[in-house]
């Protein structure tokens, strides 16, 4: 499955890093029935930014502790524990697609092409 970039990214130092990674392929996992996650190659630094608790369908986020990227297509109500997540960007579409693409997939995360 391909992620094309026009997904959206935050402003600040993660989601910065997190575009020079790209093109990037991650093999993803669904454990809770709610995001599709996997690790990135290399760690984003949190610092300075605003950890995140309550994770809402359709948003990109980095869980500093394990150095995992999450796609969260579904909200099941559950908290995420300290130290949180830090939000990447949104989808724009496609959070239907990854609920249905199975317990495990490959993502390939590549750069949006400018607008003409």
């Amino acid at each position: 499955m391909e992620c094309p970039g026009s997904t959206p990214i935050v402003s600040g130092c993660p989601p910065r890093r997190l575009a020079a990674m790209l093109p990037l392929t991650v093999p993803l996992r669904d454990v809770w029935g709610q995001a599709k996650s996997g690790p990135l190659p290399e760690p984003l630094d949190p610092a300075g930014e605003t950890p995140i608790h309550d994770p809402a369908p359709g948003e990109i986020y980095y869980w500093p502790s394990t150095g995992v990227i999450a796609l969260y297509y579904d909200d099941l109500g559950q908290t995420v524990p300290a130290p949180g997540l830090i939000r990447l960007g949104r989808l724009d579409s496609g959070a239907g697609v990854l609920a249905g693409a199975g317990r495990r997939l490959t993502l390939r995360i590549v750069p949006a092409e400018p607008p003409p």
